[in-house]
């Protein structure tokens, strides 16, 4: 009679079960990485003045009037978009609070501190809700997202988690 027999080592796959168990621990390596991506991405947002999937940016009532590039007055909005890496996660935004506003938009008016700090910084305020003419305040501000991924950049997300994941 014809058998065929098979012996597994468990050495072996214990030791690798042990190794993906230390890997998952910490992933900030690879975190890391995929947190320079999206900021790379920002970086071409505001360079580009498009979305992360290729929307084109409305211009900004300050492009229209005086020229310049939307979203980049100062560059504190971009200069304050950063990375933070820790064991299980990425976090990439920025701790400027009208950033919000500007990668979602806004339906109404603002209310609050938002309101505050975006006309401060947008150059929209003035006393009482109207602009530096005495006209008033629009109440709504466009979505320019300027965080996020392209579709295409996935596969390259997926390709280095599972580089990192073989490497042992």
């Amino acid at each position: 009679m014809a058998h065929v027999s098979i012996t597994i080592d468990e050495r072996r796959i214990k030791f690798r079960m042990h190794t993906l168990h230390e890997m998952l621990l910490d992933l900030s390596p690879v975190l890391r990485q995929l947190g320079e991506i999206v900021h790379t991405r920002a970086m071409q947002s505001f360079d580009e003045g498009k979305g992360p999937e290729g929307g084109a940016w409305p211009p900004s009532d300050r492009v229209r009037q005086s020229g310049g590039k939307t979203l980049i007055d100062t560059g504190t909005l971009r200069n304050s978009i950063n990375v933070q890496v820790s064991a299980k996660e990425v976090r990439i935004g920025t701790p400027v609070v009208y950033g919000p506003v500007h990668q979602f938009g806004s339906d109404g008016p603002l209310s609050g501190g938002t309101a505050q700090m975006v006309s401060k910084t947008i150059g929209r305020a003035g006393k009482r809700g109207r602009g530096s003419k005495g006209n008033a305040r629009p109440s709504g501000i466009p979505a320019r997202p300027f965080l996020g991924l392209k579709l295409r950049d996935w596969g390259e997300l997926r390709t280095l988690v599972a580089a990192y994941l073989a490497q042992h």
